[in-house]
């Protein structure tokens, strides 16, 4: 096993694969939730609250919630919170969460409507499309060829501009475990020259179309 792909002596994949189940279905629950003139500061206590319904009271990342023109800013970038979710708009929601001591990833991007009937009309669907499209093309070439990592992002870059959006590098992909996964590694799996192991990766997908200045986020674990 490569250095990079060592757990801890805790990690329990059954653990591990629940975690990423309840944190999908807590996430997709907090989408349906929110509502018109939320900020991202109103989407983060939304998260807490929901995932605290669970039993969870600690996230191994800061949470995301992006709106609008905020979706096209990678993690580490700072939130405009004069922005407020509306009709017509995108929102992305990105958590870390920690289950009995195993670490879950996710992130979707969401078209919002105050009426459930408009949201498959939203102008910013397409995006959000080709970004799990993109994500799906990158991890069956994954389960496939074998690819490196940064063979993974070289095959994402390509197939972005195949749907005429960029792919932000900056939201490269890593290891993911038993709490805290960064004790064996912090690199990035865009960096990787190995195949990475299943289960243990987070593909991450983050694309910008230029022409609206949206983006769309997609990620979870290459399994």
């Amino acid at each position: 096993m490569h250095p990079t792909e060592k757990t801890g002596d805790k990690f329990n994949l059954a653990t591990y694969l629940e975690a990423r189940r309840v944190c999908h279905e807590v996430t997709h629950r907090i989408a349906s939730l929110s509502s018109a003139g939320m900020n991202e500061l109103d989407g983060q206590a939304l998260v807490k609250e929901e995932f605290k319904k669970v039993g969870v009271s600690k996230f191994w990342h800061p949470t995301k919630f992006r709106i609008g023109s905020d979706t096209t800013k990678s993690f580490r970038d700072l939130a405009d919170t004069s922005l407020t979710l509306n009709d017509g708009d995108i929102f992305f929601i990105d958590v870390g969460p920690i289950f009995e001591d195993h670490e879950a990833d996710f992130g979707r991007t969401f078209s919002f409507s105050s009426s459930d009937s408009n949201t498959a009309h939203n102008p910013h669907q397409p995006i959000i499309g080709s970004c799990e499209q993109i994500w799906k093309d990158v991890a069956t070439k994954w389960k496939t060829e074998q690819l490196s990592g940064q063979e993974l992002y070289q095959f994402a870059s390509t197939c972005a501009e195949e749907h005429h959006c960029q792919l932000n590098p900056k939201m490269a992909g890593h290891r993911l475990g038993d709490f805290p996964h960064a004790l064996f590694s912090k690199e990035g799996l865009s960096s990787m020259n190995i195949c990475p192991t299943e289960n243990l990766w987070v593909l991450e997908i983050h694309i910008i179309h230029p022409q609206s200045q949206r983006g769309a986020f997609y990620e979870d674990i290459l399994s």
